[in-house]
């Protein structure tokens, strides 16, 4: 299986200055799926070849790109999808983003910490380092009511919700087995094996389906402070891949981007 992330910087083509247009997109990144939907990738999963499961669509605005949107493919059931998006963006005039209209001025398949191509085998192989920083992109978004940790509600990012939930993805989409096995990491998400060692975050409350969910933008850092490699190689396989997968619910409505940097 592989997976492939690809950036898609976008000018606005509406007459507002560029710092609005940025900040109304942002603003409304809870949209850009539907947006992408009756864009461009729309027609693949009305016919079944694909789902948003295995195609995500995120809208950036970082350091490295002011506005972008971000497309995620996971595996075979998003690799269609690829020709066909690449093939309308080089025929429509103008792309939609929360009610605005852009231009995209290029396809970035590298050459930005934000793309990328990468395999199962690649997520699990060495090196494993112990530290890890995952930088947001879009809102890390927590599950609205009791989540895969035993049912409990988390209000804040701590480790074990953000990494159990990755290893009930990595399972769903069929990965290989991890190096320590889910039951056996759940325990070591709460017991200081692996911890939040820094983060830099802002939250907001964020309206999704008429409910208001926490939301955090900004970066964190976990450290896996265990002597085990079982868990420290576990630990950097769902960090990896996080980068495509993105972390938190909502990702299959562009929330959870990230890219990751090690230590």
């Amino acid at each position: 299986m592989a997976f492939l992330a690809f950036v898609l910087p976008l000018s606005p083509l509406a007459s507002v200055s560029p710092e609005t247009s940025e900040r109304r997109a942002v603003t409304k990144q809870a949209h850009a799926w539907a947006s992408w939907e009756e864009t461009l990738s729309y027609s693949l999963l009305q016919q079944g070849h694909t789902t948003p499961a295995h195609v995500l669509c995120a809208t950036l605005s970082d350091e490295y790109h002011p506005l972008a949107l971000r497309i995620t493919t996971l595996g075979e059931m998003g690799m269609p999808s690829v020709p066909l998006d690449l093939s309308a963006l080089t025929t429509r005039l103008a792309l939609r983003v929360g009610g605005q209209c852009y231009h995209v001025r290029e396809v970035l398949l590298s050459g930005t910490p934000w793309a990328g191509l990468s395999t199962w085998a690649d997520l699990l192989s060495p090196p494993h380092p112990p530290t890890i920083w995952l930088h947001l992109g879009s809102p890390l978004v927590l599950p609205k009511g009791p989540s895969v940790v035993k049912g409990r509600v988390y209000h804040f990012p701590a480790p074990r919700p953000v990494f159990a939930e990755l290893a009930e993805r990595w399972q769903e989409l069929g990965g290989p087995p991890l190096p320590m096995s889910p039951n056996a990491l759940l325990p070591l998400l709460e017991d200081g094996s692996i911890v939040l060692t820094a983060y830099h975050l802002r939250a907001r409350a964020m309206q999704l389906d008429g409910s208001v969910r926490a939301s955090f933008s900004g970066w964190l850092s976990y450290q896996c402070r265990a002597p085990s490699e079982a868990l420290r190689a576990t630990f950097v396989a769902l960090a990896r891949f996080a980068f495509f997968a993105g972390v938190g619910t909502e990702t299959a409505r562009g929330m959870g981007a990230t890219r990751i940097s090690f230590a």
